[in-house]
């Protein structure tokens, strides 16, 4: 998903977290790497689905594809999890709260599912955080 507000509102639904992807889709080349390496892998991607809605906050170069409301809010969403380069993950509650931060990893799909699994198992209750989440290094 792209819009925000509607990924918080189908992972309250469902149950899940949210998978933040912050991303230079068209000039980042560890973004490339993640999307190829990870990101398009059955071996995560399926399994992740389980408990993640995965939305994509691009910032591509070639904005002609983009809204200028769905501009506004990336960089909304930019400012307010404070992303410093790309590519950044953050893992949050469906109310948004961050609970993790991360990003490109070596060793393909089921690697980084395990990954993210980890961080996901260190997650605090709601409100025991601020916006600004721990990374993982």
């Amino acid at each position: 998903l792209t819009d925000f507000e509607a990924a918080q509102a189908f992972a309250d639904q469902h149950d899940k977290d949210l998978f933040l992807y912050f991303t230079g889709s068209d000039w980042c080349s560890w973004c490339q790497r993640l999307n190829r390496e990870v990101l398009s892998d059955a071996a995560f991607v399926s399994p992740a689905e389980d408990d993640f809605v995965f939305v994509l906050i691009d910032f591509p170069r070639n904005k002609a594809g983009q809204t200028e409301t769905l501009q506004q809010q990336n960089a909304m969403l930019a400012q307010q999890f404070r992303i410093e380069g790309y590519p950044t993950i953050v893992l949050a509650d469906s109310e948004g709260s961050p609970y993790a931060r991360t990003g490109y990893r070596q060793g393909g799909g089921a690697a980084y599912l395990e990954h993210i699994r980890q961080l996901q198992t260190k997650k605090q209750p709601a409100g025991d955080m601020s916006r600004q989440a721990p990374t993982d290094e």
